[in-house]
């Protein structure tokens, strides 16, 4: 069994599978708005390496590592260089910068990448730690992402998915190398957003139901 950094359990097997696909969308959704730079200072690396869980944002090298003096109790960063593997519900929670920044506030407060380490310690102290500018609803908007992945029949299925069958996000005619885009296709083929599940869900859907298929080699997408 492999265990992911929110403590759940999966057949090791399942998650060597669907590393290169995951690590592709991972990959794909970091260059996307916001994510394509650093949450906690704005610093806009060649390629943002660092993600931080449960938080679900993207940040520089030097954030991920004042992210760690944080305490695990808070959040947990892991990276994207392809040496981490990557369970379903970790994938699930990453709802990326704009999210978060909603979620977490602090925009006027945040730090410049010129400040230093201290300063922007004590920013996401006051950000994540203390939460003083969280918004509990703009948090429970984002749980049916977060959780649209079920542990409880890992075991039994293999993969910690049980999804229905949906339009497929990966289809050409909704499928871009942005994944907005790739929403905006499920979407509009499905109905409104709020009324379906997210486009996490419809990815982790298609990872079940397309293991079969070498959905996972790259030379198929």
């Amino acid at each position: 069994m492999w265990n992911s950094k929110l403590g759940n359990a999966f057949p090791k097997a399942e998650i060597d599978k669907a590393d290169a696909g995951r690590m592709k969308f991972l990959r794909q959704l970091r260059n996307e708005g916001k994510n394509s730079e650093c949450v906690d200072c704005g610093a806009k690396e060649t390629a943002i390496q660092w993600a931080v869980l449960p938080i679900g944002s993207f940040v520089c090298v030097r954030c991920a590592s004042l992210h760690r003096g944080l305490g695990t109790h808070i959040s947990k960063v892991k990276g994207l260089t392809g040496t981490y593997l990557w369970g379903p519900d970790e994938v699930a929670h990453m709802i990326g910068n704009s999210a978060v920044a909603e979620i977490y506030g602090g925009a006027q407060q945040r730090q410049p990448p010129t400040a230093d380490d201290a300063t922007i310690r004590a920013f996401m102290s006051e950000r994540y730690d203390r939460r003083a500018w969280f918004s509990q609803e703009k948090f429970n908007a984002y749980e049916p992402q977060r959780h649209g992945w079920n542990s409880e029949n890992s075991a039994a299925n293999g993969n910690g998915m049980t999804r229905p069958q949906v339009v497929d996000p990966f289809d050409d005619s909704t499928w871009t190398a942005a994944p907005q885009a790739a929403k905006a296709g499920v979407v509009a083929a499905k109905g409104s957003d709020k009324q379906n599940t997210s486009l996490m869900d419809e990815v982790d859907a298609q990872f079940a139901k397309k293991e079969t298929n070498d959905f996972f080699d790259l030379d198929n997408w």
